[in-house]
């Protein structure tokens, strides 16, 4: 899972205040979902990758008892 990085705080010099009658929640969300939906379609991606590159052994051994 990505790790959350911190915003800007209050205080630091380059904050900007936007007030929210400004901001489209709609707009960040769906610009959110679609971030989220690429990084999931690159891990799968990732894991389709991999598997292709790996593949099992399937070796049946035969035990010989000795007495």
């Amino acid at each position: 899972m990505e790790k959350p990085t911190a915003g800007k705080g209050i205080l630091d010099k380059s904050f900007k205040y936007t007030p929210s009658d400004w901001t489209d929640i709609r707009k960040t969300f769906r610009k959110e979902r679609a971030r989220l939906a690429a990084l999931r379609a690159a891990r799968e991606q990732a894991a389709l990758e991999a598997s292709r590159k790996v593949s099992t052994l399937n070796i049946s051994r035969k035990i010989v008892s000795t007495l």
